[in-house]
């Protein structure tokens, strides 16, 4: 979504009317980032309707932003308090090993 785009820390001006969905990813980022205004985003692309994805830590802006009710959510468990205490469903991850890798 933000190719070619600068992302600075005081302001994004990207008009939600013209993309169809916003992916948030993982790494140690998102806990740095999960407040305005990057929160603000996310609650516009949620009030346009629009689909929103999170990849493991990125599950933290979307739990900041206040949409995370009632939604599912797994990542390792570090991540779990904050999707839980906005209202998600937590479903514990599967481990399982898969053919010996």
């Amino acid at each position: 979504m933000f190719a070619n785009k600068s992302i600075s820390s005081h302001q994004i001006s990207i008009d939600a009317a013209n993309y169809d969905r916003v992916m948030l990813l993982g790494g140690r980022a998102p806990e740095y980032l999960a407040h305005d205004p990057l929160v603000a985003l996310v609650i516009k692309f949620f009030s346009f309707g629009k689909a929103l994805a999170s990849i493991c830590l990125g599950q933290l802006i979307l739990a900041a932003a206040g949409v995370a009710k009632d939604h599912k959510f797994t990542a390792f468990p570090p991540v779990k308090p904050a999707p839980v205490a906005s209202g998600a469903h937590w479903v514990e991850p599967d481990t399982s090993n898969s053919g010996g890798w």
